[in-house]
């Protein structure tokens, strides 16, 4: 580390100046335009820091170990980036997307570090949320305990990621970000490809996702699909994979671009406000993916994410059941039945009915086929 870091504010100002430079090559223009998308969350963040001090009570110490997390956890900019969170689902999206056609060990090191971030704040999530369910469903005040508990430490685990990992570090009034300053630095010397060939890559790296989907949804020949008894590595990992072909586009700015968007079916309708993508006049020859098949792939994420909300609602509270020692093993079925049944959809039911969705999806209207088919015209 040099004597002086740069503040975060510096590194914002050196992201924009970079992003303005018309000789910056199109793929590292993208990364850029992502961390621009981040860094106003690691200076919501960086405000925590200042709570720091020596003459503290054992309240405002504890405010301090959580603060830096909570602000990141909770920052939010709704006309911009949205959630922390989701700028840096676009920079591992990045990642993926370039690590085949450049420097696979350079872009998994980068992978890395935007992924333990937005781990981090996915635990801080889960816990949140639960203690959320806990409350709407009137569940005993152990319970919600036990989830309140996981966030607070999920919050104080989070401010230490930031730390450990120099997302975030003080130097005397400066709070700074080493870790930021060093990828900026690694990007400058990525040998970049050319336009076109930028653009091929992206696109065969689109139709591998596609293939991943077709492969894990069971339909790929002579390859075993994913089993759906498997709440984890079943249900939630196949949704995890439609869902990259869904945040692809996004992360990738102005390169893709919706088509017969007058066209759009009223069943996948509501989608479309996820669906936008601003203009680039840096993105020459952009991708076209058409509406309606783009926002099929959000109608099954969300489809299957409220199934798998069910059974992670059902699994949570008999994890958090058992932990407080509230109810015996014997009697947990019929107690967490009692307390999240009503209209959820039950776990011994979930397979079938992901069955269902995902048969309608690759089988039956070959949505992903669909798309791979013209992705590869666009070559």
């Amino acid at each position: 580390m040099s004597n002086q870091i740069l503040s975060v504010t510096d590194l914002q100002t050196k992201i924009n100046d970079l992003i303005s430079n018309k000789e910056v090559r199109i793929g590292h223009y993208r990364f850029l335009t992502r961390l621009q998308m981040l860094v106003p969350h690691l200076i919501i963040a960086a405000e925590g820091l200042k709570m720091k001090g020596k003459d503290m009570s054992l309240t405002e110490h504890y405010g301090a170990l959580v603060k830096s997390g909570l602000l990141f956890y909770q920052s939010n900019f709704p006309d911009f980036s949205g959630k922390s969170r989701n700028a840096l689902f676009h920079l591992e999206a990045l990642c993926r997307l370039y690590r085949k056609s450049h420097d696979e060990i350079i872009f998994e090191g980068l992978l890395t570090q935007f992924k333990e971030l937005e781990d981090g704040i996915g635990r801080v999530d889960y816990h949140d949320a639960f203690r959320a369910d806990a409350k709407k469903i009137d569940a005993p005040k152990e319970i919600f305990g036990y989830f309140t508990g996981g966030y607070h430490v999920e919050l104080q685990n989070l401010t230490k990621r930031l730390l450990d990992s120099e997302w975030l570090c003080t130097e005397g009034n400066i709070v700074g970000s080493p870790a930021l300053e060093r990828i900026i630095d690694t990007l400058q010397n990525i040998g970049w490809k050319k336009y076109k060939r930028d653009r091929k890559n992206i696109i065969n790296a689109l139709i591998d996702g596609l293939e991943k989907v077709l492969k894990k949804g069971g339909v790929t020949e002579g390859k075993l699909g994913l089993d759906f008894n498997e709440l984890e590595d079943g249900v939630h990992e196949f949704r995890r994979t439609v869902r990259w072909l869904s945040i692809y586009p996004a992360s990738l700015g102005g390169m893709c671009r919706l088509s017969n968007e007058d066209k759009i079916n009223p069943s996948v309708e509501k989608y479309l406000a996820f669906a936008t993508f601003n203009e680039d006049k840096r993105e020459k020859n952009p991708i076209n993916i058409d509406a309606n098949t783009l926002l099929t792939f959000s109608k099954i994420i969300d489809d299957i994410g409220n199934i798998k909300d069910d059974g992670q609602l059902e699994e949570a509270m008999s994890h958090a059941m058992l932990r407080t020692g509230i109810v015996s093993e014997d009697k947990l079925d019929e107690s967490v039945r009692n307390l999240v049944h009503s209209n959820k959809t039950k776990l011994d039911e979930i397979p079938q009915k992901v069955k269902i969705l995902v048969d309608n999806f690759l089988v039956e209207k070959k949505i992903p086929q669909q798309l791979m088919r013209s992705l590869k015209e666009q070559l």
